[in-house]
């Protein structure tokens, strides 16, 4: 076999390489042959550039190819730091010391996570008993924005979501304890109730029908629910109804001697069931009202008034009652003081008002208009208007006596009738005894009789 030495092989055997097309090198990749012509996966150009198609091994390094391209070993006299780019290839002593270097002081997580790879998704384990340690104020930043934030800041400590989402805690059981570690703070049980504790005593539950409480209720404000508000025992202000369903009562005082508002399914009560007064009291009027807004009555400061179809039909005034229309009674009418009647207003009696006792304006009229009108007493007396002079009396089983200006001037006797004072008479008198002539007439006759004499 013949040896060449210092000799170029261009220049004495032209040709010896050759592409797959027996063409010369250019500056494209040309794939190169063996003398038989076949393919060998190996890639020259001009420019120097060489490339391999199938897995390239040069100790450990492997091409799988994604185009690797190498321009340098780095070793541990060149330095990592000084060749920092794509195309050189550290070995491990450079690496080993590039590691020693950075990291030889105290090899704090704070070193590892500033120089090395922080995007790689790799997880960081943290041994048993190893800690993760952050000063006052360094925070744990989870979020593109750094939406949640753990941190002490030297006082308190805090999980604070600041992002727009919500900060939502999952499990089975969560349970926030003591300091101690000794009794809870607060319980929340998945397909269970939540629990709230105070120094390990629970105070508030929640169940399956609504929640309770362990102790007493204090409540600063209302309370408000779908059934509407509720007040404080010591007073608040209502927002919203109370609905108590028929017969159930709501009670002012005793549950035997008090206050009772319900409605029994038929009607609405207000019942005093105790043995005080009821009272209604205003700085105003009280009116009732139909739900329509019709007044029934009216109950002011002045007056009170009852009302028929929304029209007032009794008033009470300064000086007594009014009533607008027919005053009708089934009993008795006790009236203490005055009736007063205007003018030709009638004081009527019967059915059909057939006794009337009116003022005309300017007569005072009794009129009976159906059969015949009875006075009766064991005296009657008539007199003036001022009452203090009889006009006539009638004394049961005795007389009857007129009078003139207070004096007596005829009256009835056991045997007829006594006229004190002179009689008049325009016509006859006549009786069981005959006819009797005027005085006058009978003076008449005499005088004629003493002339014919």
């Amino acid at each position: 076999m013949a040896t060449l030495f210092n000799t170029k092989i261009s220049q004495t055997y032209q040709g010896l390489f050759k592409t797959i097309d027996n063409a010369i090198l250019t500056a494209a990749f040309k794939e190169l042959t063996d003398g038989s012509g076949n393919q060998s996966g190996l890639f020259l150009n001009t420019a120097g550039d060489f490339k391999v198609t199938a897995i390239l091994e040069w100790g450990s390094l492997k091409d799988t190819g994604t185009g690797v391209t190498i321009t340098q070993f780095v070793t541990a006299a060149n330095g990592i730091e000084n060749f920092n780019n794509d195309t050189t290839l550290p070995t491990s002593a450079a690496v080993k010391l590039y590691v020693d270097t950075k990291f030889s002081q105290t090899d704090t997580l704070t070193e590892v996570l500033g120089f090395g790879n922080t995007t790689s998704g790799k997880d960081i384990a943290v041994s048993a008993n190893d800690d993760i340690t952050f000063t006052d104020t360094s925070k744990i930043l989870m979020g593109a924005g750094s939406d949640l934030q753990i941190y002490h800041d030297g006082t308190d400590s805090f999980i604070s979501d600041t992002g727009t989402g919500h900060l939502k805690i999952s499990g089975s059981q969560i349970l926030l304890y003591n300091a101690a570690l000794t009794g809870f703070l607060a319980r929340y049980i998945d397909g269970g109730g939540s629990e709230l504790y105070f120094n390990t005593v629970k105070r508030f539950e929640t169940t399956n029908t609504g929640a309770e409480v362990n102790g007493n209720l204090v409540v600063t404000g209302t309370i408000t629910g779908a059934g509407g508000s509720f007040l404080r025992l010591d007073g608040g202000t209502m927002t919203g109804n109370i609905v108590l369903n028929d017969n159930v009562k709501s009670i002012y005082g005793t549950a035997s001697d008090g206050l009772e508002i319900f409605h029994d399914g038929s009607a609405s009560f207000i019942k005093d069931s105790g043995t005080g007064n009821f009272n209604i009291q205003t700085d105003s009027s009280i009116f009732l009202e139909r739900t329509t807004g019709e007044n029934m009555a009216a109950f002011r400061a002045s007056n009170v008034e009852l009302y028929y179809s929304g029209s007032s039909k009794f008033e009470t005034t300064s000086t007594g009652v009014a009533v607008t229309g027919t005053l009708s009674t089934t009993s008795n009418v006790t009236v203490g003081a005055d009736a007063t009647f205007v003018d030709n207003g009638k004081a009527l009696f019967g059915n059909s008002g057939d006794l009337r006792i009116f003022h005309d304006a300017t007569n005072g009229r009794v009129q009976n208009a159906t059969g015949s009108l009875f006075i009766s007493g064991t005296e009657v007396q008539i007199r003036d208007h001022n009452t203090t002079e009889p006009l006539a009396t009638f004394t049961q089983d005795s007389g009857v006596d007129l009078y003139f200006d207070n004096t007596k001037r005829l009256e009835t006797v056991t045997d007829g009738a006594k006229v004190t004072g002179n009689l008049e008479v325009t016509g006859t008198i006549s009786g069981s005894g005959g006819s009797f002539l005027p005085w006058l007439a009978e003076l008449w006759l005499a005088i004629l009789f003493i002339m014919t004499m």
